[in-house]
């Protein structure tokens, strides 16, 4: 499958296979943004909020950046808590148990670009995909279904995505309880930390992710 990728400076539009770093320079006006939200990346001092900070984006908290660090479990739990219906069952014309979504690969030369498979195992239950790109096309349904994944997240799934913000969290209190403490941390996180409309990004039907 072809994913389509816009630079959101010159609006120079590319066709690219799966596989590489979320992280994109475009070859036309050389912009840094991210694949996903298509927020900018920075230089070491280049950011006002961050000057002391090395290469990093400003990503919503619904980027596949931060998502692809959430177990599968969890994504599925906001699925349901949404209504959204997922696929967890191979394809019955897909042979074999290796992931057959296509992946743009690199001679080790650095030389030609070419599309191949992922090959990599496809346990049961994630749907004929490998654990990757499984949790991509989650984190694609969330997104198309604008669901927050804040609210299916545990106290530790919250933290990190606050430590990745640089935003200090607050000790725990007896008086607040283990979920009391939860609500606060996901209150903190909703005020300080962006959600960004990315549905414009739309999950294909899982079949057609596999052609």
């Amino acid at each position: 499958m072809q994913n389509g990728i816009t630079c959101p400076k010159c609006n120079f539009r590319y066709d690219l296979a799966r596989g590489g770093c979320i992280h994109f320079t475009c070859r036309q006006c050389n912009f840094q943004f991210c694949g996903d939200c298509y927020e900018e990346f920075f230089a070491a001092g280049a950011c006002e909020e961050h000057p002391n900070g090395g290469l990093h984006g400003h990503h919503p908290r619904n980027c596949l950046y931060y998502l692809r660090d959430a177990d599968v479990a969890t994504l599925q739990n906001l699925l349901k808590h949404g209504k959204v219906v997922y696929d967890v069952e191979k394809p019955e014309d897909q042979e074999g148990d290796a992931c057959i979504i296509l992946e743009q690969k690199e001679e080790e030369d650095g030389g030609r670009k070419y599309d191949e498979p992922c090959g990599k195992a496809a346990p049961e239950g994630y749907a004929g995909l490998c654990e990757k790109h499984y949790k991509e096309y989650l984190v694609q349904l969330i997104n198309n279904n604008g669901l927050d994944p804040v609210d299916a997240m545990n106290v530790e799934e919250v933290k990190r995505l606050m430590e990745k913000h640089y935003i200090e969290i607050p000790a725990p209190r007896n008086l607040l309880g283990k979920y009391g403490y939860l609500k606060k941390l996901k209150k903190i996180a909703k005020k300080k930390i962006p959600l960004k409309d990315l549905r414009n990004k739309a999950a294909p039907p899982l079949q057609q992710q596999q052609q």
